[in-house]
């Protein structure tokens, strides 16, 4: 399994901080580079974190049992609504480096994203890797 690096740690530190207790957390990109260290530091920290995925089934990852998966494509606002209810906070960790025009996909999935029934939502992906 990947070790968290500070940036997880950190950032996972902050979730839930405000209420000092632990919380219902989304994390997209949950399986990506920077999701799939901070993940298991959130569980570590006793939050129940929901993953989101765009496949039929979840990604071969270490912790894939200890988490809720949902399906959610960020620019499909009926999944992504679905995707974040119940939650508490939300980890935004998609970009879209894939797509022809990706700085449209990444202007464009925040915005579905940021949906009013979170409380929080951190947008990591100017800081992951390209």
């Amino acid at each position: 399994m990947a070790r968290p690096g500070p940036d997880a740690t950190a950032a996972a530190a902050q979730i839930g901080a405000e209420s000092e207790r632990p919380v219902r957390v989304v994390v997209t990109g949950a399986a990506g580079y920077v999701g799939s260290r901070l993940v298991p530091e959130l569980l570590r920290r006793g939050h129940t974190v929901v993953a989101t995925r765009t496949g039929a089934d979840p990604p071969a990852v270490s912790w894939a049992e200890r988490v809720e998966w949902r399906r959610m494509d960020v620019l499909n606002l009926r999944e992504t609504v679905l995707a974040l209810a119940g939650v508490d906070a939300v980890v935004y960790l998609i970009h879209g480096l894939g797509d022809a025009d990706f700085r449209h996909t990444d202007r464009e999935a925040p915005r579905t994203s940021a949906m009013p029934s979170t409380t929080r939502v951190s947008d990591a992906s100017s800081t992951s890797p390209a």
